[in-house]
């Protein structure tokens, strides 16, 4: 418990988080239709979160996050959307591997 309420793992913690946020995305396509199939997003929620990426012009691993949030935010299913914003994080992680 006390590692997590260190300053310096918590200041280390979001510099990690902002060097990945950060990592270019060159083929926008193709890397959110790899990350939805790893993450097991369905064809309409791939379509949504290219969507939501091309409408937020963050062409980072960073703005497939915010696209997978932001489309969570239009599902009808509270436990689809709670499912997809928990993999937002794995997400821009493997968006940004994928460079």
């Amino acid at each position: 418990m006390a590692t997590f309420m260190d300053p310096a793992y918590v200041e280390a913690k979001v510099t990690e988080l902002e060097r990945t946020a950060g990592a270019k995305v060159s083929d926008p396509q193709q890397t959110i239709a790899t990350v939805s199939k790893r993450l097991g997003f369905t064809q309409d929620q791939q379509a949504s979160i290219l969507s939501h990426f091309i409408q937020g012009a963050d062409v980072s691993a960073g703005g497939v996050l915010h696209a997978i949030t932001a489309t969570a935010q239009t599902l009808d299913d509270g436990d689809a959307a709670y499912d997809m914003e928990s993999k937002a994080v794995a997400a821009m992680e493997l968006a940004a591997s994928l460079r």
